[in-house]
């Protein structure tokens, strides 16, 4: 077998070996890490250890390694059998995502590296600091230039700043990225579509993060009629500040931060505003074939604002998802009136229009006729999103006066809302098919009280939900707690945020034992606002975790013993 010596820092191998120091081969059981930290894997490569088909040609195994394999895990690799590493090379460039740090990236790269892999690279996610972006995306020698990287079959594109930065200029994004062949475009900036996206010829996916719904280019009039009209899904969450506010001061910038407040000013002077792009619009922009559209815009009360909103959702006539979040007149039309026209008037049209919204998150400040109404016209609701103003009588509501949405709710997110402990259980025991969960509280006396079993046991695969203990019996409460959660038997994300409570989940306490039909659990996140009920791990609850949840992946808010080793931890939920 011919090995392949990988220089130190490029992340594009796996160590393997046909035979172990004997000379006995390794089998595959055995060969599949354990852990999440990789240092060497061992696989074996000859004919003797598989009949047909070859393990390069078994998906399965793969789909298995890829799952634990991940580029930052390779750093440490030195020795790569070829074999296995052109067969596994699509699945660790797959996805790319790079963070910069001050003046470098997290992921340690050359650009030689990323450029020699860069037609793998399917999806690509940017993060990058608003303040230093030139030494990534300029012309500078001593450091990686993306912008002369060709992707050619990038399919899906994310570039956006870091969290806690504040604001990522107009210039940031280059169209030289935006290839034919993009499926999934995701900016903060919306003048990046400017110049070139027309070309966008198969993209059907658009968010942007930093839509100005006041200022919006000249040019969008027109992509309005081009590659609007090809879009399944657009996202539009617009910002809280204006752009003649951005760079409104020159005092204490020095000559390059001068020369970006030059380009805003340029840039807002090509601005049109609504009334403007709606007449626009209205005289090129066809009716459009969107599927799911988000706008959210709760920063004005602009009556040009609801308009061109208005008429944007009016244009989309075959929606089968509407978020649609902003402030409004409340002496005008409310956006749940809007919607009930809509359907209704759609009905009678022909073809029908508006027929197929299975999702509809609309802002508050709507009464029970008007949500009642709007329930019995909509033939099918699959997502529940409630803002502030959905609470127990809103529930009892859709439970009681249409039924029928109890069979095809999948989707419940519900954690900002005013409901209480004893609704939430309801809901868990009166949607069979629910999928998803995002909750606020349920507390141990009312879990007590209503012993009922779950209705979505064998479908709920993610929970998001705190927990409150409000008796003396601590123990006996956790045991309540972990007993109920264990009957989600397909449960793959349980996310506990900002309990009063943590779940003590160390194994002598039998918490976790109680726990252990959640074979399928990847994720796991207890975070309690009490410090005093961490949780530490060691050995022995490393041991059990693997032996019983097998498919766990990410741990986040469990401390470790310090017989712990830092490679035998698992890595925290990565966040975007």
């Amino acid at each position: 077998m011919e090995d392949l010596a990988l220089p130190s820092g490029e992340a594009s191998g796996l160590a393997a070996s046909s035979t172990g120091s004997q000379g006995q081969e390794t089998s595959p059981s055995s060969a599949l890490p354990t852990g999440t930290a990789l240092g060497t894997l061992v696989l074996p490569t000859g004919p003797q250890g598989y009949k047909n088909p070859s393990p390069l040609q078994t998906p399965e195994l793969l789909a298995r390694i890829g799952n634990f394999v991940d580029r930052s895990t390779l750093l440490a690799c030195q020795v790569v059998c070829k074999e296995w590493h052109r067969t596994l090379e699509h699945l660790l460039w797959k996805d790319l995502k790079l963070v910069q740090l001050n003046n470098h990236f997290q992921e340690p790269m050359t650009d030689d590296c990323i450029r020699r892999h860069a037609p793998l690279v399917q999806r690509l996610s940017i993060r990058v600091d608003p303040l230093n972006y030139e030494l990534f995306f300029g012309n500078l020698d001593d450091n990686l230039c993306l912008r002369t990287i060709d992707f050619p079959q990038l399919t899906s594109l994310d570039i956006g700043i870091q969290k806690g930065k504040s604001y990522l200029s107009s210039e940031t994004i280059e169209m030289e990225y935006l290839t034919a062949e993009l499926f999934r475009l995701m900016l903060e900036s919306s003048s990046a579509l400017n110049n070139g996206g027309q070309g966008l010829s198969k993209l059907q996916v658009l968010k942007i993060t930093g839509f100005q719904f006041r200022f919006v280019p000249r040019d969008w009039a027109t992509l309005w009629g081009t590659l609007w009209s090809r879009l399944q899904v657009l996202s539009l969450i617009g910002t809280w500040w204006a752009p003649y506010q951005v760079f409104s001061e020159e005092d204490g910038l020095d000559y390059h931060g001068r020369e970006r407040l030059s380009r805003q000013r340029d840039w807002v002077r090509e601005l049109w505003t609504c009334d403007e792009t709606v007449t626009a619009m209205k005289r090129l922009g066809p009716s459009l074939t969107m599927r799911d559209l988000t706008m959210i815009n709760k920063g004005s009360k602009n009556e040009e604002l609801y308009g061109i909103q208005k008429w944007i959702i009016t244009q989309c006539p075959k929606l089968v998802r509407l978020e649609w979040c902003m402030s409004w007149d409340p002496e005008k039309e409310r956006p749940m009136q809007l919607m009930l026209h809509l359907i209704e008037r759609g009905r009678r049209m022909n073809p029908p229009q508006f027929q197929d919204l299975q999702t509809l998150a609309l802002p508050g400040a709507f009464d029970e006729i008007d949500y009642y109404c709007l329930l019995k016209a909509m033939p099918r609701l699959t997502e529940l999103r409630g803002w502030w103003d959905f609470d127990d009588g809103l529930w009892e509501l859709l439970k009681v006066g249409t039924p029928r949405h109890l069979e095809t709710i999948r989707l419940v997110d519900i954690y900002a809302c005013n409901l209480s402990s004893r609704t939430l259980i309801d809901l868990l025991c009166s949607l069979p098919n629910l999928e998803v969960l995002r909750g606020d509280c349920i507390t141990d006396r009312d879990l007590r009280e209503d012993p009922r079993p779950w209705a979505c046991r064998g479908t709920l695969r993610r929970l998001e939900l705190d927990f409150k203990i409000t008796t003396q019996r601590r123990v006996l409460s956790q045991s309540l707690i972990a007993s109920r959660l264990a009957e989600f038997e397909q449960l793959e994300d349980l996310i506990v945020a900002h309990s009063p409570l943590r779940l003590d989940l160390s194994k002598s306490k039998g918490v976790l034992e109680r726990l252990k039909p959640l074979k399928n659990l990847k994720t796991l996140s207890l975070h309690s606002r009490n410090a005093s009920f961490n949780c530490d791990w060691g050995q022995a609850e490393l041991a059990w975790v693997r032996e019983n949840w097998p498919n766990l992946k990410y741990v986040s808010w469990i401390e470790y013993k310090d017989e712990v080793r830092e490679e035998d931890q698992f890595p925290p939920i990565p966040f975007d």
